[in-house]
């Protein structure tokens, strides 16, 4: 059954109450009391399953499942009474799934189960009887939803469901008790799986089941009766019968029992084993979760049960539900229990519920009538959405994604209170009305300080009206199209109070003005130390960008003054350095610590840049940049750096006044200049008091720039040097070289400038450049290859000459050589091709990669030739027709006469002869060992055969692999195996066979032949009747202990079809009869069961061929 879209609510299912227990049987007739019916179960009040059930878009509420009560047990007049029964259980309260059940998209909500209630103990002899132990109370399972079978549920919502187990019957009255019953246990307030069935969990939420007390007090008023009676018997000897006279007495009490029952419940999610499929959320610790993406939280922000634009009741997620967008990003439902289309963020949200983006709303009205044609701006950062005032003032905005919006009003010739809002548009829609008057053109404006700088973000607002600015980057704020009148003006933000606090604004001009000062209400503490001991350091100041303070004598200070948001914070004192140099904090608190700094004691570091090319020394730079960089080591052990720079002046001195103490690093740097110090770049050294005289001598330079090429295009990886400068040509072949003097203290006016490029020759050799004080371009090489490939051509250590070589692009021949060299290549991969008519070379071509050095390679020249011969018979010695002689892929045939030839052969190949009936001495001859191509002479002898049969008895036995070994052959070193299968006669032939030793052997599978194989020598006349017999078919009995044999195993040839023959005696008249038939295996073998009556009886046994 599959239900799509329905409401199941308000149902209920109740299990039928027990009947009370039977009084004990009379004196007459004594018998036990009975027991209290057990109350029947309360399964599924919405549904319950027994076969496939689907459910999908589905609501399942307020539904009430109880067990039936059991009832009381009778009394016991005679003795003790029995217990009370077991109350009735109950499962699923909205769903009992016993069948297989699927649900998607289901809403399960405010379900109830209660288990039956324990059947009270029966009451006892008041005298010396015992009163029944009441009954145990039902259980309660799932009051949302009860497994019992299979069961996957997707992006579903359990939630207030709750299970509460029956309570427990009192104990029986009587002279003892057995005590009242245990209340029933609860399982599982929203869902519950037994029998450890498959319970797939896959974003799902389960929240909230309720948890309390029930007490319950209870009167039991019990009314006995005791029955006392004699039985007289008499014989009436006229009729011959007796007659039974009975006389009873009856003893009537009546106890009254009050008893008080609790049952303390604890509200849990679910019960039992799940699997969970991932992205599933629990608002307790149960179901337990395999998965990471599954998580539990104790608010799932939920709202009430209702349509929500559905067709069935839903709980929508409330802002801020952690179930929000936290679904399975790769497995999202095309639509959530209402049809709303998921995901509508990010990801799909997790349960029946996708909230959707909601719209913002609201009314412009001028007096009590709506005002139509009003554009209404909703803009979030620089994106503006835009809507229209209809005939009766209402707006209306769709699908804006929940955020804080600044929504505006705008209508030629009207001003509108408020003139803007600030609305929040959250999930389940927002509104915003405003209200129009017609234009007066007046304003109030004003500026907001902190300290000296405009205060950003405060709002200002006009006391007895809904209208409110905000102030710029500036701290200024306006308002416009205002009335004339008297103004209450208070400004806000958080974290500042302002003076003063509220201003009164006459505006009764185009322009009035109205100025706040603001101070914050937040405060900066930290600490400054310095020095081997990290002690305080005192009189330090700190500053923000409009507070400042300074340190106490422990190094501590307050910075007070300041308001929220991001703010730099900087220390100084004279004669230190400190790090941070800035610290950046976010002031989100009333009180912000741990802004601390570390402090250097500081140097001061001076020198004086000399213009180095003035041998006088009277000349100097100014406008150099000095750079300075100071390692030191923090308060934690660590290393940090400080950079400073400076600039020479006038007399080309520079300063550093508060130059850290540690390791310092000097250079200055000008554009095209070069510094020197004592031939180094930069000075290195440690710095522990002041320190002067850190001079440099300056050098006029100037760049050289140019291109390397190779046939015309750029050459990349070209080192080109000049002084001690050097550089490396980029992929365009382009190179520049820097810092090179333009005036050399020995007195060389010019520089030279070289290349070089391993595998090439630069061209030219160097360049000779003036000294200048310009820069200068186009110094260009040209590069040329300085690589050789050669190799050399042989046949059997015999030189080729005349070899025509393809290098790429490039052609060339040995002549008179056999050998060849290109030269002058540059590096790279080539391809290396011989040729010359009448021969192939081995190998064919070879690819060969130049990098740094030459390369060498060879190659084998193969003459192609023509071949002659002729095929004589040996023992005629004539000429033998009709042989085919084969040499790789040149063939030939002999004539009449025995003669061949064959031409345009590779001297690589071998000539082989073949044709049948005859063998060939010799087989086969390599032409590169041949001393004359034109004198391959073979001769011919007939060839010999081997036969003969395998025989069972006097039957040929077919289709079985005869194998002959040969060596020792006339006409080859070589072993060889042959095989061929008997005929259907069993007969076999070797055909085609050339004089030598050979094995022969039949199969050795099963019982085998006679001989087993056999070695013959074949010379000159063919070998016949070499046959082989089958040995006979052996039989084996297994017995088994004590007892008559159990199975036969017959022992014969492989794969051949055998009957098993039984008699009882060999007399004479011997009767055999067949018992068994069957094939045997690839073995030779196969069993017979001897488990039969005829087999029993049968004591000798043969096997026989069909």
């Amino acid at each position: 059954m599959t239900l799509t879209n329905c409401t199941l609510s308000l149902n209920t299912v109740t299990g039928g109450h027990a009947g009370t227990g039977g009084a004990a049987g009379s004196a007459l007739f004594p018998g036990n009391s009975g027991s209290g019916g057990v109350g029947g179960a309360g399964n599924g009040a919405g549904i319950f399953n027994l076969g496939t059930l689907t459910l999908a878009a589905c609501t399942l509420d307020d539904n009430l499942g109880a067990g039936g009560d059991s009832a009381k047990a009778a009394s016991g007049p005679f003795g003790s009474a029995p217990n009370g029964s077991v109350g009735g259980d109950s499962r699923g309260g909205g769903i009992c799934n016993l069948g297989t059940n699927v649900l998607v998209n289901c809403t399960l909500f405010r379900n109830v189960l209660y288990g039956g209630a324990g059947g009270d103990g029966g009451d006892g002899d008041a005298a010396n009887g015992q009163g029944g132990r009441g009954g145990d109370g039902g259980a309660a399972w799932g009051g949302g939803f009860y497994s019992g079978r299979w069961t996957a549920m997707t992006n579903c919502t359990l939630t207030e469901s709750g299970t509460f187990g029956g309570l427990p019957g009192a104990g029986g009255n009587g002279a003892l008790s057995r005590g009242d019953g245990a209340a029933g246990v609860s399982r599982g307030g929203n869902l519950a799986n037994s029998n450890n069935v498959t319970f797939l969990l896959k974003n799902s939420l389960f929240a909230n089941p309720p948890s309390g007390t029930n007490v319950v007090v209870r009167t039991n008023v019990n009314t006995s009766t005791s029955y006392t009676c004699v039985t007289n018997t008499a014989f009436d000897p006229i009729s011959g019968t007796y007659t039974n006279g009975v006389t009873c007495t009856t003893n009537t009490t009546v106890t009254t029992n009050v008893v008080t029952t609790t049952n303390v419940f604890v509200g849990m999610n679910a019960y039992g084993t799940f699997t969970d499929a991932g992205f599933n959320l629990s608002s307790d610790t149960t179901p337990a979760f395999a998965t990471t993406n599954s998580f539990r939280t104790n608010n799932v922000l939920l709202g009430v049960l209702a349509t929500n634009s559905g067709v069935t009741a839903t709980l929508a997620l409330l802002p801020g539900s952690p179930a929000l967008d936290r679904g399975d990003p790769a497995f999202v439902l095309p639509t959530d229990q209402r049809g709303t289309p998921r995901p509508q963020g990010p990801h799909g949200d997790i349960g029946a519920y996708e909230a959707e983006i909601i719209s913002l709303t609201g009314l412009v009205t001028l007096g009590t009538e709506g005002l139509s044609g009003v554009s209404v701006l909703a803009t979030l950062g620089t994106a503006t959405n835009v809507a229209m005032t209809d005939t009766s003032g209402r707006y209306t905005f769709t699908n804006l994604p929940p955020d804080d919006y600044t929504v505006t009003p705008v209508l030629s010739g009207y001003l509108f209170d408020p003139p803007s809002a600030n609305v929040n548009v959250t999930l389940f829609g927002s509104t915003n009305d405003f209200r129009a008057a017609l234009l007066q053109v007046v304003s109030l404006s004003g500026w907001v300080l902190d300290g000296t700088s405009g205060l950003a973000g405060v709002t200002v607002s006009l006391g007895g009206t809904s209208l409110a600015a905000t102030t710029d980057a500036d701290g200024r704020y306006a308002f416009t199209n205002l009335a004339f009148g008297t103004y209450t003006v208070v400004p806000s933000k958080t974290g500042f109070e302002f003076s003063p606090p509220v201003s009164q604004a006459v505006v009764n001009s185009v322009l009035a003005t109205n100025d706040f000062e603001a101070i914050g209400l937040y405060a900066i503490v930290g600490r400054v130390i310095a020095g081997p001991a990290h002690a305080g350091l005192a009189d330090v100041t700190v500053r923000s960008e409009t507070r400042s303070t300074v340190t106490d004598s422990e190094g501590y200070y307050l910075l007070l003054g300041i308001g929220p948001g991001t703010h730099q914070v900087i220390a100084s004192r004279t004669k230190y350095a400190f790090l941070p140099a800035t610290n950046e904090v976010q002031v989100t608190t009333d009180l912000v610590g741990g802004l601390d700094f570390e402090g250097f004691e500081t140097f001061v570091l001076s020198g004086r840049i000399y213009d180095g090319e003035d041998l006088s020394g009277n000349s100097v730079l100014s406008n150099v940049v000095v750079g300075l960089t100071s390692t030191v080591t923090t308060a934690d052990g660590s290393s940090a750096t400080l950079e400073f720079s400076a600039l020479s002046d006038a007399n080309g001195d520079y300063v550093f006044t508060n130059a850290p103490g540690g390791l310092v690093v000097v250079t200055p740097a000008l554009a095209r200049y070069r510094f020197e110090r004592g031939g180094s770049p930069d000075f290195t050294g440690t710095l522990t008091a002041d320190l002067t005289g850190i001079d440099f001598a300056g050098y006029r330079s100037f760049a050289i720039s140019g291109r390397v090429t190779f046939n015309g295009a750029g050459l990349p990886g070209v080192i080109v040097m000049a002084d001690a400068s050097e550089a490396a040509t980029d992929d365009s072949g382009n190179y520049a070289l820097t810092d090179i003097d333009a005036f050399d203290s020995g007195g060389a006016t010019n520089v030279f400038v070289m290349a070089s490029h391993p595998g090439y020759v630069l061209l030219p050799a160097s360049i000779e450049v003036l000294r200048s004080t310009n820069n200068v371009s186009n110094v260009n090489f040209t590069a040329a290859g300085a690589l050789a490939i050669s190799g050399v051509f042989t046949w059997t250590n015999t030189p080729v000459t005349n070899v025509t070589v393809t290098v790429s692009n490039q052609i060339l021949s040995t002549g008179t050589r056999n050998s060849f060299i290109l030269s002058n290549l540059p590096p790279g991969e080539y391809g290396v091709t011989p040729h010359r008519s009448g021969y192939d070379f081995s190998p064919v071509s070879a690819v060969v990669t130049l990098t740094t050095n030459d390369a060498l390679t060879n190659f084998l020249a193969i003459p192609r030739l023509t071949v002659r011969g002729r095929v004589t018979n040996a023992g005629t010695g004539t000429g033998l027709a009709g042989v085919t002689l084969t040499a790789g892929s040149a063939t030939a045939t002999t004539d009449g006469s025995g003669n061949y030839t064959m031409i345009n052969v590779s001297a690589i190949n071998q000539v082989v002869p073949a044709t049948n009936g005859y063998w060939f001495l010799p087989s086969s001859r390599r032409l590169d060992q041949e001393p004359d191509a034109t004198k391959i002479h073979f001769t011919a002898s007939p060839t010999l055969s081997i036969s003969g049969r395998l025989l069972e008895g006097t039957n040929g036995v077919a289709n079985f692999l005869v194998t002959a070994i040969a060596s020792n052959l006339a006409n080859s070193t070589e072993t060889k195996t042959l095989q061929i299968n008997a005929a259907s006669s069993g007969s076999y032939s070797f055909g085609g066979l050339v004089p030598g030793t050979y094995a022969i052997s039949p199969p050795p599978q099963g019982v085998g032949f006679t001989p087993a194989s056999a070695v013959v020598v074949l010379s000159t006349t063919n070998i016949t009747n070499l046959n082989f017999t089958a040995n006979l078919p052996r039989l084996l009995l297994s017995r088994g202990t004590n007892g008559p044999p159990s199975e036969l195993l017959v022992l014969a040839l492989p794969s051949r079809f055998y009957q098993v023959q039984a008699a009882t005696n060999l007399t004479p008249s011997i009767v055999w009869s067949n018992f068994w038939t069957s094939n045997t295996a690839p073995s030779g073998a196969f069993t017979v069961p001897l488990t039969n009556s005829a087999a029993y009886r049968a004591r000798f046994f043969r096997v026989r061929t069909p």
